[in-house]
């Protein structure tokens, strides 16, 4: 976003009539890129069931806290009336479980995968 923004802001007017199109179609890609890409690249890769790297080792009471913390917040959300985070988590999580898996998975990939690599 910064490369292109710098060079389209470097087009002279006097050359290029229509400069400032150039520069509102880099503003509105470099927007675009940012903000929608950005937004959902965390979905997607938990969606994909991506594993990422952990800096630290997370101990069996973290992870029971951290899913315990996240379901108390769910409910306080619906209890409440408001939808946040958490509550559209969950929708996401349900979803996912319930359809998108089910859709786009193959059962026992893994374990084929696994046999085809022993027999090899």
């Amino acid at each position: 976003g910064a490369v292109g923004f710098s060079l389209v802001i470097m087009i002279s007017q006097s050359h290029v009539p229509a400069a400032q199109m150039f520069v509102t179609t880099t503003l509105a890609m470099v927007m675009f890129t940012v903000f929608l890409q950005g937004s959902t690249i965390k979905f997607i890769v938990n969606w994909l069931n991506i594993d990422r790297k952990s800096d630290e080792n997370i101990t069996l009471t973290e992870e029971i806290n951290k899913k315990l913390y996240e379901h108390v917040m769910a409910g306080i959300e619906v209890i409440s009336g408001k939808r946040g985070h958490f509550c559209t988590k969950n929708l996401f999580n349900h979803l996912d479980k319930k359809y998108l898996k089910k859709l786009f998975s193959v059962n026992n990939y893994d374990h084929n995968m696994k046999k085809m690599y022993e027999e090899i």
